[in-house]
């Protein structure tokens, strides 16, 4: 029943163990109409481009425990992703869905219209940095989480323009990252598809949009915090972000990285009193 094609890049040591985990807790979690959506993708030539139900279910976690209200999704497809934020936000979200091929999301649309979400969602047909320009004309700090799973020469313009649409304590994801690309040698992989100076340049942004910056004239300089390796147990917040970062330190346990602000990027990132999440 997994759709994961064999020798694929994953945590997991065996595509066994990967079959497993889909077939004994993501599949029986994935919702009805999801599931007709994502069968239906399979059969596209290019379902290469879809997302993962376990990536979904992952980011329906974290819509519900910031509070979400409002979304915007660059790069559709047939709309697998988009359906999983729609049954994810309240019934009265809404999400923006961008996209410059209006044939795939066709696919999907009846899907999502019988799922009863369809007026959650407001697609817009176009390049993705105009739209998103469009959107910011319309004010700042508006958006409570963005995904960005489109056109990787693009990645950098996606990210100014995100990080000024979300709000404060707002969430954005890329996928692709790293192009599936986790380890090698650089100048070895530099040729392929671009990879790794495309991924470089990204972070590399993401960097410089977290560092310190020198206080105004006559404004008092900023407490230097202590920086803990782990972030302290005891700490606990109520609020919405509070909520998310309580989520996050638990994901210690599991083995993923999670860095803190100014610093390199691995899996999820926080900076700016925002969070980034990268799937590579």
């Amino acid at each position: 029943m997994a759709t994961y094609r064999p020798g694929s890049n994953t945590l997991l040591k065996s595509d066994s163990i990967l079959e497993y985990v889909l077939d004994t807790t993501v599949y029986p979690r994935e919702h009805e109409r999801l599931r007709e959506l994502r069968l239906i993708t399979q059969n596209h030539p290019k379902s290469f481009m879809g997302s993962s139900p376990d990536q979904m279910q992952f980011f329906s976690v974290l819509l519900k425990m910031i509070g979400a209200r409002n979304a915007v999704e660059v790069g559709v497809f047939t709309g697998y992703s988009l359906l999983a934020t729609a049954l994810a936000l309240p019934d009265d979200g809404k999400v923006v869905a961008i996209d410059v091929s209006r044939e795939y999301y066709e696919l999907g649309r009846p899907v999502i219209e019988d799922a009863g979400v369809a007026h959650k969602v407001d697609f817009r047909h176009g390049d993705g940095l105009a739209v998103l320009d469009q959107l910011l004309a319309g004010g700042k700090g508006k958006f409570d989480f963005a995904y960005a799973d489109a056109d990787k020469e693009q990645y950098r313009g996606y990210h100014e323009r995100l990080v000024r649409l979300l709000r404060v304590g707002g969430l954005v994801a890329y996928d692709n990252t790293l192009w599936g690309r986790v380890r090698g040698n650089a100048a070895r992989h530099a040729g392929e598809l671009g990879v790794r100076p495309r991924g470089a340049r990204l972070h590399g942004r993401v960097q410089r949009h977290g560092r310190r910056r020198r206080p105004r004239r006559g404004m008092p300089a900023p407490r230097r915090r202590r920086r803990h390796a782990v972030p302290p147990p005891q700490v606990r917040s109520t609020d919405r972000s509070g909520n998310l970062r309580n989520a996050l330190e638990c994901l210690y346990p599991l083995g993923l990285k999670i860095k803190q602000p100014r610093s390199s990027m691995m899996f999820i990132l926080g900076h700016c009193n925002r969070w980034l999440i990268y799937f590579a």
